[in-house]
């Protein structure tokens, strides 16, 4: 199976924060990625009060999973929709050692969210 540009970055930031811990290094961020990064931190996570303190190379899973979220560059309302849910389920995935799982089909891929295994989805929505 073929690793996309987006996915091979986001492989390369897990385990950069594995080895270091706290941070990865910036220069594992496009300016594409960075940008969507931060509209999404503001738009959709920190709607009343924006964390600025919130450094897009931590290793914290909040920004690791909104990183993988924005990784795929469309920008419309379906968009948004899917990043959402994205972020969830890669949080969930995380949290709960999803590295560990005996099935993990397409999960944290490119593929629709929708396709991983174990996911159901009703009209988009997880």
């Amino acid at each position: 199976q073929t690793t996309s540009e987006p996915e091979f970055r986001i492989q390369q930031i897990r385990e950069s924060c594995v080895i270091s811990g706290d941070e990865f290094h910036e220069s594992l961020l496009t300016p594409s990625i960075l940008t969507r990064r931060n509209s999404f931190f503001v738009d959709q996570l920190f709607v009343d009060e924006p964390d600025s303190n919130y450094k897009a190379t931590s290793c914290d899973v909040r920004n690791l999973a909104a990183l993988f979220a924005v990784s795929d560059n469309s920008d419309n309302n379906e968009q948004h929709r899917r990043q959402m849910n994205r972020f969830v389920l890669t949080l969930f995935f995380w949290e709960l050692d999803g590295d560990a799982w005996s099935r993990k089909d397409d999960w944290l891929t490119s593929k629709d969210e929708c396709t991983w295994y174990g996911i159901t989805c009703r009209g988009g929505q997880v």
